[in-house]
């Protein structure tokens, strides 16, 4: 397949193929665990002593699977590159083991299998062509199946036992939907909702929602969606988005990171407010299950009264340091904020013009009464993200200066791209 970027023909019968490989042999593995087959229920004690028996080459595997992704670093899609998969990815699974306060093997196979689990964003990369609609792409999970398989299946990492394999397999398959069975799944998953959320999750979100699927940032006024969340299809935007993870975020495992979930969600829910809050047709139709305490329909759940009291007053916090730096607030200038932000650090690919007017297009396409929301959203998640960055600096150095050679593999590899 060609690099991103090209602009000759789409090759639809070789991607047909490779589709319908990675489909059927994510299916026959998952299929061996329905069946009993292939267990992934080892409890975490079970887990730590499989792992201790092979440590160097977990860390062997570590080390070539991070060859792997920076070789395929230049196609690359914005949000879901390097600097997302070895970095942020990276951080997210050191924090987890060390807010979890996990014994040496245990935490190396966590933060490993976050580490693993979006490698499929990159091999999606080289397969990103103009003429190949979102809807039809092979599914990233099945890609990171792929992807891994092709590394554990070497001779020389025969001394890893086969159910330890079998669980970074299946973490990289279930991550996306419904809760997973086993313990990494759940840890993966834990780590990579937070990534979702709050501050980085807005620019995420940007960048694939609008850059990658040429769709709005603005949040679609309607009256039904006061008792409703806006439909996926024909309503998809970035704040709406914001919105359904506030209201459905699926639980997650964790007794310490449950401080950070809890942080996360305050601070996404916060930049929701922010947005609407100076525009109250729009809060009423958001926040309407918090005005009449209830449940109401198709995902439109009710937060948490602790969750939501928290998140005003955090966002007070935001309005008030916004007043407090005036920024320039032209669309122009939002506008490169934004690709600014997901351009950086220095290792995040670079947007491509299309996807830069996508971006541009969004951003002078609000209207009037939610611009002012977005502006101030923007600057304020650029503050968080600067902050989060230095505490992310933290986590990578405390691994880095453990002694133990898989997390030191891994926040060596992520100091590298700060």
């Amino acid at each position: 397949m060609e690099n991103k970027g090209k602009t000759d023909c789409f090759n639809h019968e070789n991607y047909r193929l490779d589709f319908l490989t990675a489909k059927n042999n994510s299916q026959n593995f998952l299929l061996g665990i329905e069946r009993g087959n292939i267990s992934v229920c080892n409890p975490p004690p079970e887990l730590e002593n499989l792992a201790q028996g092979c440590m160097l080459s977990l860390r062997d595997v570590t080390e070539e699977y991070i060859a792997h992704i920076q070789d395929m670093k230049d196609s690359a899609l914005p949000g879901h590159d390097v600097n997302q998969v070895l970095r942020r990815d990276a951080v997210e699974g050191l924090r987890f083991v060390q807010m979890e306060e996990l014994p040496e093997g245990l935490g190396a196979l966590v933060a490993m299998a976050v580490l693993f689990h979006d490698g499929g964003r990159i091999v999606e990369g080289k397969y990103y062509h103009p003429q190949n609609p979102h809807g039809q792409w092979i599914p990233h999970a099945q890609l990171s199946y792929q992807f891994l398989r092709g590394i554990f299946d070497q001779k020389k990492y025969s001394d890893i036992p086969v159910p330890l394999k079998h669980h970074f397999y299946y973490a990289a398959l279930a991550h996306s939907g419904e809760n997973g069975k086993s313990y990494l799944s759940r840890a993966v998953q834990a780590c990579d909702r937070m990534q979702l959320i709050g501050a980085e999750g807005f620019f995420r979100s940007i960048a694939f929602i609008v850059g990658l699927l040429g769709l709005s940032i603005d949040y679609p006024l309607n009256r039904n969606f006061a008792n409703a969340l806006p439909p996926y299809e024909g309503n998809h935007t970035v704040i709406s988005e914001m919105e359904f993870f506030a209201r459905n975020m699926r639980e997650n495992i964790g007794s310490g990171h449950q401080v950070w979930q809890h942080k996360k969600a305050v601070e996404n829910l916060a930049l929701l407010l922010g947005y609407c809050e100076v525009n109250p047709d729009l809060y009423q139709q958001i926040f309407a299950p918090e005005h009449q305490g209830k449940d109401l329909g198709a995902g439109k759940r009710k937060i948490e009264n602790d969750v939501f009291e928290e998140a005003r007053s955090l966002s007070q916090e935001f309005l008030s340091m916004a007043h407090s730096q005036p920024q320039e607030t032209s669309p122009d200038f939002i506008s490169q904020r934004i690709i600014r932000e997901i351009e950086s650090p220095a290792s995040s690919a670079r947007l491509q013009d299309h996807m830069k007017q996508a971006i541009t297009s969004a951003v002078a396409g609000t209207p009037s009464d939610q611009f002012s929301g977005l502006a101030r959203v923007v600057f304020i998640a650029s503050q968080i993200l600067e902050k989060q960055n230095q505490q992310d600096q933290d986590i990578l150095k405390t691994a880095n200066e453990s002694g133990y050679p898989v997390y030191e593999v891994i926040a060596r590899t992520a100091l590298g791209l700060c």
